[in-house]
């Protein structure tokens, strides 16, 4: 099975602050947000996705 790559980015502000995995392929999100990065890094682990820097370039 192939391991995807996705790359975590924090969306609002304050109380309202999400976080979201998107894939570092095709940008798609998963159909979830969570509450800290930590959860969004648990998560990837638990379903054997890999959480990758963001690169611009």
């Amino acid at each position: 099975m192939e391991r995807k790559e996705y790359f975590i980015r924090a969306s609002g502000k304050g109380d309202f602050k999400a976080y979201h995995l998107i894939n570092a392929d095709d940008f798609s999100l998963i159909d979830m947000f969570f509450t800290t990065e930590l959860d969004a890094k648990n998560y990837a682990q638990k379903h054997s996705l890999d959480v990758v820097e963001y690169n611009e370039a």
